[in-house]
């Protein structure tokens, strides 16, 4: 398969592949790096939204415009916290 846990466990470092801990630990780290991300961004967004009902306004006019405020909305401001 095409896709990123088909290529963890075709991968090789160092000439080993990942063991099943190693496997699963990268999983794990997957799942709260995106979550977390995820969440900044609706927050963030939200805000953006609520301090800019001019904007607000025109998504809810228009929804196809969605995909481009998503796009703005992630130059705007980074859903990654250090």
């Amino acid at each position: 398969g095409d896709d990123i846990a088909t290529a963890l466990l075709h991968a090789e470092v160092d000439g080993e592949r990942l063991t099943d801990l190693e496997f699963n630990l990268f999983f794990l780290l997957l799942l709260n790096a995106g979550g977390d991300t995820t969440r900044n961004l609706v927050a963030a967004g939200t805000l953006a939204l609520i301090e800019h009902p001019a904007e607000w306004a025109r998504l809810v006019a228009d929804p196809s415009l969605l995909p481009t405020a998503i796009e703005e909305m992630l130059r705007w401001t980074s859903p990654v916290t250090m």
